[in-house]
C-alpha cells in the first residue's frame, strides 16, 4: 500500500504557515460555538489494506498522482480505494484521524438519508411534498410553495430565489435558516430551473426531523455511520436545533472514501442493505444532461444531490464539497478517490483548487487503474492474501468477465 505523509509537525496547513481565521472559518467557528455537536469517540474500523498491484493499480502511476496532489496549494490528503480495498493514502497536513469538514458532500449524505427514509415508508416517495412534511410554523402560506416537493429540493429545482454567492452568509448566521429560505419568493415554478441552493438542500433535513421519532444526526449514525465504521465525526446544528442539511459534516478522508464505496455496492455495506439499491440508481443518475465540460470532466451534470459527469471515458458520479472535498466514483472501474482540501478560502481559490485536485484524479489516478485486473471475490479482509486476476481469469472460473455495478445502464454514454 502507497503511504506518504508529511504533517509538518502537526500543522494541518501547508507549508508550516500560520493560519490566518478567515471568512468560513469564522462562520464555522460562530456555529461550533452557537450549538452542540456530536462526536463520537471510539475505536476506527478502517478499511482493508493492500498493495496497488494488487487491484490493478500502476504503482508509478499512483505515486506520481499523489506527488501532484502534494503540490497542488489547498490538497489536505488523499485516499484511493479498488473493489472496496484502500491501496494508496496521503497525509499533507495533518494525520489519518483529523477530521475535516466537508461541506456540500454533506448535501450527498442528507440525499442517502432521505432515500432511506422513502425505503421506510417515511415518505411516500420522492414526489411528497414539501409542506406536509414541514413543521407548522414553517409552512409557507403561499400556494406555489405548496408545489414544492422532495424531489424538487434533491434536483436543487425548488424555485426558490437564492444566490449561493450572495444569500450564504446572511442565511447562515440567521436565528432560523429553514424559515430564512421559507420566505424567499419564488422566481421560477418549482422543476422548472436548476438554482445550486445550499439552504434549499438544507429543507430535506428539517423535513426527515418531523418523520423520524429520533434527530437527523442520530438516525444517520444508526443507519449509515455506525453501519460504514465511521465512529469520530460531527455535524453542526442550526440554531433551532436542525442538523444542516447542505453542509456543516465533518469526516476522515477515509470515511469519504467508505460513502463512495458504499454507493458503488449498490448501498450494501458487509452484507447489509443500508439503502436501497434502486435508491443509489436514482439519485446518480444525471438529470439535466447539459453536457456541459467543465475543468477535466465532460457532461457535468446533477443527479439528487449528486453530481454525474464523463471522465476519461468513463462515467462517474461524486460529491462535491467546497474548496475540493471529493468522494469520487468510478463504477465501472470500482475506483473510489477521496480528498480532502482547505474549504477556508474565497471562490476563486476554491475553484482553483477543485480543477486541479479533479485534473489529477482524471488525468492521473484513473489512467493507472487497469480495467482488467479485478479483486478476487470473498477475500478474508483480516487477511492480506488477496490479489487481483484478470478478467479472463474470472470468466474462466465461472464468473462474469467484468463486476456488476450500480450505474452500469450509463455505460452506453461512454464516448
Amino acid at each position: 500500500m502507497l503511504s506518504m505523509r508529511n504533517s509538518c509537525q502537526g500543522h494541518r496547513f501547508r507549508g508550516c504557515k500560520k493560519h490566518t481565521l478567515t471568512f468560513r472559518s469564522a462562520v464555522q467557528l460562530l456555529i461550533f460555538l452557537a450549538v452542540s455537536v456530536s462526536i463520537r469517540a471510539f475505536a476506527y474500523d478502517g478499511l482493508h489494506r493492500v498493495e496497488p498491484t494488487a487491484v490493478g493499480l500502476d504503482p508509478d502511476g499512483i505515486s506520481a498522482a499523489i506527488l501532484s496532489l502534494e503540490e497542488t496549494p489547498g490538497c489536505w490528503s488523499v485516499v484511493i480505494t479498488r473493489h472496496g480495498a484502500l491501496a494508496a493514502e496521503s497525509y499533507f497536513s495533518g494525520q489519518p484521524e483529523d477530521l475535516h469538514a466537508i461541506w456540500s458532500v454533506t448535501k450527498s449524505v442528507t440525499s442517502a438519508l432521505s432515500g432511506i427514509a422513502i425505503g421506510e415508508g417515511l415518505y411516500p416517495g420522492v414526489e411528497a411534498k414539501m409542506v406536509d412534511f414541514l413543521p407548522p410554523n414553517l409552512v409557507p402560506p403561499e400556494n406555489i410553495k405548496k408545489l414544492i416537493s422532495l424531489e424538487h429540493l434533491l434536483m436543487m429545482t425548488s424555485g426558490l430565489q437564492w444566490s449561493e454567492d450572495e444569500d450564504w452568509l446572511p442565511w447562515v448566521v440567521s436565528a432560523d435558516p429553514a424559515e430564512f429560505i421559507l420566505e424567499r419568493p419564488v422566481d421560477s415554478l418549482p422543476g422548472m430551473s436548476f438554482n445550486y441552493s445550499s439552504a434549499a438542500a438544507h429543507l430535506p433535513s428539517v423535513m426527515l426531523e418531523t418523520v423520524l421519532d429520533t434527530s437527523v444526526r442520530e438516525f444517520a449514525d444508526a443507519r449509515i455511520f455506525a453501519q460504514l465504521g465511521i465512529s469520530d465525526w460531527s455535524w453542526d446544528l442550526d440554531p433551532q436545533g436542525y442538523a444542516f442539511g447542505g453542509h456543516g459534516l465533518h469526516w476522515r478522508t477515509e470515511d469519504l472514501a467508505k460513502f463512495g464505496i458504499l454507493f458503488l455496492r449498490e448501498g450494501a455495506w458487509e452484507g447489509r442493505q443500508l439503502i436501497s439499491s434502486s435508491w443509489v440508481e436514482e439519485s446518480t443518475n444525471p438529470r439535466f444532461f447539459w453536457g456541459d465540460p467543465w475543468g477535466a470532466l465532460d457532461e457535468l451534470d446533477y443527479g439528487y444531490l449528486w453530481w454525474t459527469a464523463e471522465a476519461s471515458g468513463y462515467p462517474v458520479f461524486f460529491a462535491w464539497g467546497w474548496g475540493g472535498q471529493f468522494s469520487f466514483c468510478v463504477p465501472d472501474l470500482d475506483l473510489v478517490v477521496a480528498t480532502a482540501a482547505d474549504g477556508d478560502v474565497g471562490s476563486f481559490l476554491a475553484e482553483r483548487q477543485e480543477k486541479a485536485i479533479l485534473e489529477v484524479i482524471v488525468d492521473m489516478v484513473i489512467p493507472a487503474v487497469d480495467p482488467e485486473i479485478l479483486f478476487r471475490d470473498g477475500f478474508d479482509s483480516g487477511t492480506n492474501r488477496n490479489w487481483g486476476f484478470s478478467s479472463a481469469d474470472r470468466a474462466a472460473e465461472g464468473g462474469n468477465a467484468l463486476p456488476a455495478h450500480p450505474v452500469d445502464h450509463r455505460s452506453s454514454r461512454k464516448p
